[in-house]
């Protein structure tokens, strides 16, 4: 990566500051003092979304004994590609021991016409974390905009203590693939993929919640068509995935906001960065 967006974070007498930040169009990364001792950071875009051709590229360095939050703005929205060109996106993460790093997105909107890849590497070191919540809305459902994006590919790479532990890949390609298959999205138009890594305490804190949360809302859910599909796993010692699915944009959004309650505890993130938003 030559050209790419950087964020360098460091426990300066205990407290996680970001101590460079530069930023490279069309993507910014601020950051806002709503946190006394962790480092919160936020997401911007020119524009307020993806536009055909856009390369971003994004390096993080969460050094030792630091816990960050990287949240989006506000939903980010992937506009139509006139010429055939490809939104991508790259994310890259290192996070060194005893560190703790949060990526918690709003819904992805792939709007019609759209293309996007996003690709992210996640270097995590023995004894640190790192929590990511990944959110795709396949349009703009209230306009009745729904499957009519060109093609959207995801990748998703982990290595702990420098061993691979995930490789996740997912496609999505409406002009070719039957995506109302119930082995794909049935009729549902939006889904979050939450993956937790790294230290067993924190990462078992959420999942116990998350599962509880689970087992409540599935209990309310109609069938043979559910509104809401939800399920976790978890992986070894080191890895747990959520996976979540609804017919609607707000079912998640209550069902996030339920999930999300865990990281106000104190040895999280202190805070819940969705209360305010859902």
């Amino acid at each position: 990566m030559n050209l790419h967006t950087q964020v360098v974070l460091k426990n300066i007498n205990g407290i996680t500051k970001a101590t460079t930040i530069r930023n490279q169009k069309p993507i910014k990364i601020l950051s806002p003092k709503s946190h006394h001792s962790h480092c919160h950071l936020t997401t911007t875009n020119y524009g307020g979304g993806f536009v055909q051709g856009d390369s971003i590229k994004i390096k993080i360095d969460a050094q030792k004994d630091t816990t960050s939050l990287l949240t989006s703005q506000a939903n980010n929205r992937v506009y139509k590609s006139e010429n055939g060109s490809t939104c991508v996106i790259y994310q890259e993460i290192d996070i060194d021991k005893n560190a703790c790093f949060f990526l918690l997105n709003d819904p992805l909107v792939l709007q019609k016409n759209s293309k996007l890849e996003q690709y992210l590497t996640c270097h995590i070191t023995k004894e640190s974390s790192f929590v990511l919540l990944d959110w795709i809305s396949t349009g703009r459902i209230k306009s009745n905009e729904h499957l009519v994006f060109d093609s959207f590919y995801s990748e998703t790479t982990i290595l702990y203590n420098h061993k691979k532990i995930l490789l996740d890949k997912f496609v999505l390609n409406p002009k070719k693939n039957n995506c109302y298959s119930p082995a794909i999205l049935a009729h549902h138009t939006t889904f979050i993929n939450l993956y937790l890594i790294g230290n067993k305490e924190k990462c078992k804190m959420i999942a116990k919640h998350s599962s509880n949360v689970i087992k409540k809302w599935l209990t309310t859910e109609s069938k043979p068509q559910p509104n809401f599909i939800a399920s976790i796993d978890t992986i070894g010692d080191h890895l747990h995935i959520l996976r979540a699915s609804a017919t609607e944009t707000l079912i998640l959004w209550k069902f996030v906001n339920e999930i999300s309650v865990v990281f106000s505890e104190k040895k999280l993130l202190d805070f819940n960065p969705y209360e305010r938003k859902y």
